[in-house]
């Protein structure tokens, strides 16, 4: 799900010449979202994480809904925010396998199979967020 017509192609494309994979829908907004999965189930959503303009919310929100909602639906998110904040959110939501806008299209594939596995994927720039993120925090004091 994005809502960039040429971001929904280039990922269709992506995943189009996999045999394991079958594109179930695409949306281009969370309101389109919330109608496909309730008329179409699939195993794995990936999906932008701001979607402008939807009536029923996105960004944590939407993200925090669908996993109440669908509790094992494997979660790609796609976003060109550069905030821990946000990766962290997602993460405490479930979600561990976060690409950025910014890196090549060959981290979906990998992203996707994480998604199916229940394992993590992040692409280079959300790696190197994480990195600079951990060295940030305040060490932990034992008791």
């Amino acid at each position: 799900m994005d809502d960039h017509p040429s971001v929904l192609s280039g990922l269709e494309h992506a995943l189009q010449g996999q045999r394991s994979i079958r594109v179930a829908g695409k949306a281009n907004s969370a309101t389109a979202l919330w109608d496909m999965l309730a008329s179409q189930p699939c195993d794995v959503l990936v999906s932008d994480y701001s979607m402008p303009g939807c009536e029923s919310g996105d960004g944590a929100a939407m993200f925090e809904r669908l996993r109440r909602l669908y509790p094992e639906l494997g979660i790609v998110v796609l976003t060109m925010m550069d905030n821990a904040l946000v990766v962290r959110s997602l993460r405490s939501l479930g979600i561990h396998c976060i690409l950025s806008k910014s890196d090549a299209i060959e981290h979906l594939l990998p992203a996707v199979y994480g998604a199916m596995a229940k394992t993590a994927y992040f692409s280079p720039a959300v790696e190197r967020l994480l990195e600079a993120d951990h060295l940030a925090q305040p060490p932990t004091s034992a008791p």
